[in-house]
């Protein structure tokens, strides 16, 4: 779920990306604005698909260069974040950092806001401020509250659930359970990785997850072994805009951290991108 209410001032000050009213409204914002600070917030970690705020920044350098009034706009990320999907290691983190910086999009990490002023437009970090004439702002995320008072969350904030089998933990450490044929799937739940970081929240886990747990489910019904397991693997395209997109990718569940390669930006990722959104689309309409 989303709570823009944890950070004061949010909800009256940032398009939200992650509603689809919030999205609709940006788009009107982006048709008429001429030029200033554009601030792109990441106002919490954990939060849904890691690159989205990435894909933004990157959309909206896009934008302003076809309207020519990129060289008075300045577009700065702000993140909780040391560096970018620090989850993926340092090469992918470097890799995006020049990305950002070939398209002078500037990364500052290590801002934890602590409240937004949308009468002065300012955005309040521990000790510094930053101002901003548009802001795109990633709420904070938070566990329904029907799991937390169901008792399924643990220190996270989510549902700790096993690796393979995605059944849901009692004990994370000694991998086991309590309870018998209850799983988790999806942003709604931790699995820490051998790097002592999170899977990230993504629809291609939530994906193969669903696939496992089904699996699982349906040889329960029929009296077969539950042997189906999830491995870990997973890519993701990033928009970088310009009609490119980067493809990143691996192995999430390797020793002793996530084994992840970056394709550079080309035009057939970014259709590879365009007919897997098609796909969802079907999902979604049916």
């Amino acid at each position: 779920g989303l709570d823009p209410s944890a950070v004061p001032g949010f909800a009256e000050s940032a398009y939200n990306l992650y509603e689809s009213t919030g999205a609709h409204e940006l788009q009107q914002a982006l048709s008429e604005f001429d030029g200033g600070k554009v601030a792109v917030l990441v106002s919490r970690v954990p939060y849904r698909c890691p690159v989205a705020p990435y894909e933004a920044a990157f959309l909206m350098d896009t934008i302003f260069r076809e309207k020519q009034i990129r060289q008075r706009t300045d577009i700065t990320i702000y993140t909780p974040g040391k560096r970018p999907m620090a989850v993926a290691g340092p090469a992918i983190g470097d890799a995006l950092l020049g990305m950002l910086s070939e398209r002078e999009i500037a990364y500052s990490g290590e801002r934890m806001v602590t409240s937004i002023d949308p009468a002065s437009r300012r955005i309040q970090f521990d000790g510094e401020q930053a101002p901003y004439d548009l802001l795109v702002g990633v709420p904070p995320h938070k566990a329904p509250q029907v799991v937390v008072e169901a008792g399924l969350t643990d220190s996270t904030g989510y549902i700790p659930v096993h690796p393979q089998s995605l059944e849901v933990l009692t004990d994370v450490e000694n991998l086991e359970t309590e309870y018998s044929r209850v799983y988790g799937i999806g942003d709604v739940t931790t699995i820490m990785l051998p790097n002592m970081l999170p899977l990230p929240k993504a629809g291609v886990f939530a994906e193969a997850e669903g696939g496992v747990v089904g699996a699982n489910i349906v040889a329960d019904i029929a009296g077969k072994p539950a042997s189906a397991s999830y491995n870990g693997r997973g890519q993701c395209h990033v928009d970088i805009g310009g009609g490119l997109a980067a493809l990143a990718g691996g192995n999430f569940y390797a020793w002793p951290a996530p084994r992840i390669t970056l394709e550079p930006p080309s035009a057939r990722n970014h259709q590879e991108k365009e007919e897997y959104e098609q796909v969802l689309d079907t999902w979604f309409t049916r």
